[in-house]
Order: structure tokens, then C-alpha cells, then sequence
């Protein structure tokens, strides 16, 4: 087996649904037969089926177990071969893994996370006077939706008000749009879940956030958020997945421009590597070249994701909130 040197440059992680559950969207715990079963459930978005589960995920997600067991008998199914690498994690499988040895590659240690029994939300420093945040906003119940609890939103304040001699720069999955999970997160017992609306509105509450940046809807999308005055305003940068269309990644970087503004530029740039993959090549080109290649071949390829002129390469102005 080959093993690719992967990239050479440090690298940081936030917990996304697709790394908190399974397929993004189902309750861990209920359906990991499917992981190692013979077989495959092949049932269309259309199906009956497909919608009462698309349903019980909103309504009772303790639901989806017995009916993917009843469809593993009814069918349709196709046969697969049993792999025992495909054995489920859970969340916390997921963060002791960044402090593998063996992937540790140019760091940091643990890529963010403090502690592999740790919690999975961290600061770190951008550059000087840019301070990192990073927030877990998924919900284990098992929903594509996020939420941050209660003991994180006070983690979140407490850092925005012991840093505010900084500029603040806040990382997460989730968009605050998409941040509408109404379920409790049993990662959390007993906590109260808030959705993106607190999340923003804890962010304007403090002058020295500029900026929020995030995924999860694969589109590029760039947000104004408008403070009480403008030293507590930020932008949300949203930007798209790296695996289907639209692939390109963001630079985001900030200046002062010395007369009491900031500006945020954000250009999207594409990788200096072949568009067609060689299966064989497993260098930091050759990996370039594949994540093109499966860009390119994106069955739900939206070309609305790419986003406006605006939602692109821009110079995003701000008040400077420590001047």
C-alpha cells in the first residue's frame, strides 16, 4: 500500500456533521450495522420510504433504526463485500485521531484540539493580534443542522472578552442560517441548544470580532452583519466544499489600512495541477489533480454555488474595531 506524503503546511480541523454522524445526517449508534453489513440500501430520494425517513430526522430520530432494519429485509438492497475498515467512529474517536503519531505530518500537535479527551472547541493564534476561534456546531442527534450549547457559547463569550485587545477570526462548520437544529445534542445532556441568530448576535455583542468563517452549504456566500454600531459589525464568509462544484479554496486575508478601516480580501484560487487524475500519483500534485477531477465529475454540480461576483474574490470593508 502507498501512503501519500499529504501537504507539507499546517493544517487545523472543526467538527462538521459529516465527521460527528453517520452520512451527516443519522443518530450514531442506530444504524452502525449498516457500516459492516453485506449489503447496500438502494432506495431513491423519491421512495416513500426515503421521505418517512427523511421526516422521522425532524420529528423522532429514534425512528430511523427500526425503519432502515425493516428496509435491510424488504429491500432493494444491493450486495456488497464486508470490510471491517469501515467500522464507525464516534466523535471523540475523531478528535483522539488528530493525535495520531502517524498523521501528525507539519502540525500542529492534535490540529487544534487540545487534548484528545478534550473538548472540541479551541482558540489559536492566525498571526499576531489575530486570534483563531473554532467551534463544534454540530448536533450528534443526527441532523444536518447545527447548534452550540450552552457550556460552548459560554466558552465563546469568555474568550471574546479575554481577548479584546485582538482581532477575532471565529471558524465553524455550520453557516448561521443552517445553525436551526430544534433537538438536543445528547453529546451535550441536559444543555440548552442555541442556534445561529445567538451565535451572531453574541458576536456583535463584541467589537473585536471581523469576521466568520464557514461551510457546510457548499456555496459562496459572503454576509454583512450589522452591529449596534459599526465597531460591532463582521462578515460571515461562507465558502464552498472542496470535493464537488464548485472546488476552489479561499484566501482570506486581513489588512489595515491605516486610516481606522480594515479590509478582508478573499480570493478563490484553483490549483496549478492537471484537471484529469493519475491514480498513481500521490504527491501534493497529483492529489490536486484528483480533487479536480471528482470537482469536474460532481453529479449534483450547481453552478449557483459558485455564488455571485460579490460572494467572490472581494475586498470586504470594516470599521477597525481597536482603533
Amino acid at each position: 500500500m502507498t501512503t501519500s506524503p499529504g501537504l507539507r503546511m499546517p493544517w487545523y480541523a472543526v467538527v462538521g456533521n459529516h465527521d460527528d454522524s453517520l452520512l451527516g445526517t443519522l443518530p450514531n449508534g442506530i444504524a452502525d450495522w449498516l457500516y459492516l453489513s453485506p449489503v447496500k440500501l438502494d432506495i431513491p430520494h423519491t421512495d416513500p420510504a426515503a421521505l418517512a425517513i427523511a421526516r422521522a430526522l425532524t420529528t423522532d430520530p429514534s425512528q430511523v433504526g427500526p425503519m432502515l432494519t425493516k428496509l435491510k429485509l424488504s429491500g432493494p438492497v444491493i450486495p456488497v463485500t464486508v470490510d471491517a475498515k469501515r467500522a464507525p467512529f464516534s466523535p471523540r474517536d475523531f478528535v483522539r485521531r488528530h493525535f495520531d503519531p502517524a498523521v501528525t505530518g507539519p502540525g500542529p500537535v492534535g490540529h487544534g484540539f487540545s487534548s484528545p479527551d478534550g473538548p472540541t472547541w479551541y482558540t489559536f493564534q492566525i498571526a499576531p493580534g489575530v486570534l483563531g476561534i473554532a467551534l463544534d456546531t454540530t448536533n450528534n442527534l443526527g441532523i444536518a443542522e447545527g447548534t452550540i450549547g450552552e457550556k460552548q457559547l459560554a466558552w465563546l463569550i469568555a474568550q471574546l472578552k479575554a481577548h479584546p485587545d485582538q482581532l477575532v477570526i471565529v471558524f465553524s462548520h455550520h453557516t448561521s442560517k443552517s445553525m436551526t437544529a430544534k433537538l438536543p445534542d445528547p453529546e451535550e445532556p441536559g444543555e440548552k441548544q442555541y442556534d445561529g441568530g445567538v451565535v451572531v448576535k453574541t458576536l456583535t455583542d463584541h467589537p473585536n470580532v471581523i469576521a466568520w468563517v464557514n461551510g457546510h452549504t457548499h456555496k459562496n456566500e459572503m454576509i454583512p452583519h450589522t452591529g449596534p454600531t459599526p465597531k460591532q459589525s463582521f462578515w460571515e464568509i461562507n465558502t464552498a466544499s472542496h470535493v464537488d462544484f464548485p472546488q476552489l479554496a479561499r484566501i482570506i486575508e486581513v489588512a489595515d489600512n491605516r486610516d481606522g478601516t480594515l479590509s478582508l480580501f478573499t480570493p478563490l484560487i484553483e490549483a496549478a495541477s492537471p484537471a484529469t487524475a493519475n491514480p498513481s500519483d500521490l504527491s501534493a500534485k497529483g492529489l490536486a489533480s484528483l480533487y479536480r477531477e471528482l470537482s469536474y465529475n460532481d453529479i449534483h454540480r450547481d453552478d449557483a454555488l459558485l455564488g455571485a461576483a460579490a460572494d467572490r474574490n472581494c475586498e470586504l470593508l470594516l470599521t477597525h474595531p481597536l482603533r
